[in-house]
């Protein structure tokens, strides 16, 4: 498969952080108004800047479709019900065996952050095809089987081609089918060697923003070879592509000289979806056509990330 590394390297202390903490103990979400466009938008600090994200409002919001002013119809700061799909690549390029301390850590922490009581997840893996080791739940005990059980499909099913992409595509339509007044995502660890594939990432990466599904991931490097992450090749773009069409976030774990630690990353991607802000705008008419977003926080020193496209049918 295609090597890819996200351009995006988080640090310890860069986890996404709102003004949320200042508000008091919150409500979930629970309903999303019929007939807006969703938009869940990830505040962050610029690198030129510091501190955390300040509390903020509707009015700290502008929405442009198209690159036409939008109204902020639907504001919350408030957390929403979270569906998660969580992949772990598997394929020999980046055998779980490599590092299994390491992986179990961030599979400990995508059960102990990710699973609240409105919560569901699912967990797989990647090897020659998708391997589902759960069904969707919320139950923490069938989760955490099927978190080990991720160990035992590498030895058969990791050698062969590799459909990262396939594997998203497959992630982000069943997630899709949950309600959308939960937040859906789907998290992706992968050294982006990615080959088999039916499907392009770029295409995963437009139907999962149209969809509304932010993808997560997390780039390990692959046992095969640090060099072929090398600056501006074009294995470089295809997780990047997933992550910042959909909304997600890029990060990239374990290249030297930093050590491998992939529950950092799973944590930091938990934590921007726990804390995300959820917008919502009247679509300017049905016309069953893709249309582009633009998401503006208006105090200086603060960047966004989010859905960039959607369609009215």
């Amino acid at each position: 498969m295609k090597a890819v590394c996200a351009l995006v390297v988080a640090a310890v202390g860069c986890a996404v952080a709102t003004g949320w903490a200042a508000q008091g103990k919150r409500q979930p979400v629970v309903q999303f108004p019929a007939g807006l466009i969703r938009v869940d938008a990830v505040v962050e600090r610029e690198l030129t800047s510091v501190g955390p994200v300040p509390v903020l409002t509707r009015d700290d919001f502008a929405i442009q479709v198209d690159g036409q002013p939008r109204p902020v119809a639907y504001f919350s700061a408030d957390p929403a019900p979270l569906t998660i799909a969580l992949l772990v690549d598997v394929s020999d390029s980046l055998t779980l065996s490599s590092s299994p301390r390491e992986f179990r850590l961030a599979l400990d922490d995508f059960l102990t952050f990710a699973i609240g009581p409105m919560d569901r997840a699912r967990i797989g893996a990647v090897g020659d095809a998708v391997y589902w080791t759960s069904e969707l739940t919320a139950n923490k005990a069938a989760l955490a089987k099927a978190a080990q059980d991720l160990f035992n499909v590498g030895p058969a099913h990791g050698q062969g081609p590799s459909p990262i992409w396939d594997g998203v595509d497959a992630a982000v339509r069943m997630v899709a089918f949950e309600s959308v007044w939960r937040r859906r995502a789907v998290i992706i660890v992968s050294d982006g060697l990615s080959t088999g594939n039916v499907r392009g990432s770029e295409e995963v990466a437009r139907d999962a923003a149209l969809a509304g599904v932010a993808v997560y991931t997390i780039t390990e490097r692959a046992l095969s070879s640090i060099a072929a992450y090398s600056p501006g090749g074009d294995q470089m773009s295809g997780l990047r592509t997933l992550s910042e069409l959909s909304g997600g976030v890029p990060y990239v774990d374990g290249f030297p000289p930093a050590p491998r630690n992939p529950a950092r990353f799973v944590h930091a991607a938990i934590d921007a979806l726990r804390h995300a802000f959820t917008l919502g705008f009247a679509p300017p008419a049905a016309d069953d056509k893709t249309h582009a977003i633009e998401v503006v926080v208006k105090r200086a020193g603060l960047s966004v990330r989010h859905r960039q496209l959607f369609k009215t049918n």
